[in-house]
């Protein structure tokens, strides 16, 4: 079977959990939980981003992730592609609407101190350490300005999500003026918080149903989706 999708969330422990459940207790105090992931592979041609295209341009993406935390760091792939991908610059923040952000929000991401990256065919690349107060069951946005991209990209088409292409290098933009709009992620595999909560991190693997099929654009009803909703219902009531 090929897995086209990859669901990670973490649920903190505020009770016990039955053996028989098939979740791995992670000793997390200080370490790097993955709230949020997905499954990369090489875009297709008709899944390549729509024109002006990523390459000398900046793209916004919107995820939801599962904790939060006050510090995150996150995964870039170039897993798939046969050629090395360059970037300029890489900032995150709070979604306000649509393909705008919370000004306050964003904050700049470095790569080994620096704010742009190469990544070589069949590699990834962690973004240092940075703090920003993520919120448990939240979206946040990516936002990417590439500098050099070819037509071998790795990404997950299937996304369910609408991104955000404007012209030029706009990480720092509030609002995304005139956007083109895609139903793609691209470059993004994972993100991760640190926290000190005692938690259990949850990876969901299968075909297309479970990536989502059949279910509304930017709805976040996908059964994974769904599933995570339930379970901050009985641990956190209200959320």
């Amino acid at each position: 079977m090929r897995f086209k999708s990859l669901y990670i969330f973490i649920i903190w422990d505020f009770g016990s959990c039955s053996s028989s459940q098939s979740l791995e207790k992670q000793s997390s105090k200080g370490q790097w939980l993955t709230t949020w992931a997905t499954a990369p592979q090489l875009v297709e041609p008709k899944n390549l981003a729509p024109e002006p295209g990523l390459s000398g341009n900046t793209l916004r993406q919107i995820v939801r992730v599962s904790v939060g935390g006050k510090k995150l760091r996150l995964r870039f792939s170039n897993k798939y592609s046969m050629d090395s991908l360059a970037v300029k610059a890489v900032s995150i923040a709070v979604p306000s609407d649509s393909s705008n952000v919370d000004a306050t929000s964003i904050r700049s991401l470095t790569f080994e101190k620096k704010n742009n990256f190469k990544i070589a065919p069949g590699s990834d690349i962690y973004s240092d350490e940075v703090n920003f107060n993520l919120k448990p069951n939240s979206l946040l946005a990516i936002t990417i300005s590439y500098a050099k991209v070819t037509q071998s990209v790795t990404g997950h088409p299937a996304s369910r999500t609408t991104s955000f292409i404007v012209k030029g290098e706009q990480t720092s933009a509030v609002v995304f003026k005139n956007p083109v709009k895609t139903d793609h992620w691209y470059s993004l595999f994972n993100i991760d918080v640190k926290t000190d909560e005692p938690s259990y991190a949850v990876a969901i693997m299968g075909n297309s149903i479970t990536d989502g099929r059949g279910s509304g654009t930017n709805r976040q009803n996908r059964w994974p989706d769904i599933f995570l909703s339930g379970y901050w219902q009985i641990l956190l009531p209200g959320i």
